[in-house]
């Protein structure tokens, strides 16, 4: 006759071997998430790209990419300095995946999509062709900063070598920062859900 009851030593080691098995699938299912999500860029809400400074009676334009109603949008603005920084539309595009990156070369506009295709855009945002490698000599207009005081804020500038001193009422964080004028006294400063306009000290 067969005993068919389980000891006590026996169920210890069946549970043991039990958990084994759900940790080597919980281990499993973290490192494939963790693989597509490391080769996944990070989208970010906003995303500004200066396309000409200010010079003499010029006014800036900029491109900005960000998300509205879960649609990616890339619009290219005329800030007018004259008229309290307005920020005048002047084409726009919908794009189907998040951009993730927005450089310049010359009078192109160079953007990084999600699936890690650039796209070639030109001053009016039509798609001249796409490519699955980065591009050469492209720019951007982050300009370094650090953040020197904090109530109220002010912050220190690199660019070209020189340094500059902004100061901003705004205590959120803070992405980054770009020059929209050749002498270097106004400047744009994008943070996750707005931009603001601030001049030199």
């Amino acid at each position: 006759m067969i005993d068919l009851e389980e000891t006590h030593r026996q169920k210890i080691i069946r549970y043991i071997l039990i958990g084994i098995g759900i940790l080597f699938v919980i281990v499993g299912i973290s490192a494939r998430e963790g693989s597509q999500n490391s080769k996944k860029p990070a989208s970010r809400p906003m995303i500004v790209q200066v396309l000409n400074e200010a010079e003499e009676n010029k006014n800036p334009f900029v491109v900005v990419a960000k998300k509205q109603d879960d649609q990616q949008l890339l619009i290219k603005y005329e800030i007018d300095l004259a008229n309290q920084y307005y920020f005048r539309v002047i084409e726009s595009i919908t794009l189907q995946d998040s951009i993730i990156e927005v450089f310049t070369n010359g009078s192109n506009i160079w953007i990084q999509t999600e699936k890690h295709d650039w796209l070639r855009l030109s001053e009016t945002l039509k798609v001249i062709e796409s490519h699955s490698d980065t591009p050469t000599n492209v720019e951007s207009s982050d300009k370094p900063f650090t953040i020197l005081e904090q109530e109220p804020v002010v912050i220190e500038v690199v660019s070209d070598n020189e340094r500059y001193k902004i100061e901003t009422k705004s205590d959120t964080l803070l992405k980054s920062i770009h020059s929209i004028s050749i002498d270097e006294s106004v400047w744009l400063l994008v943070y996750d859900d707005h931009i603001a306009i601030a001049q030199t000290k």
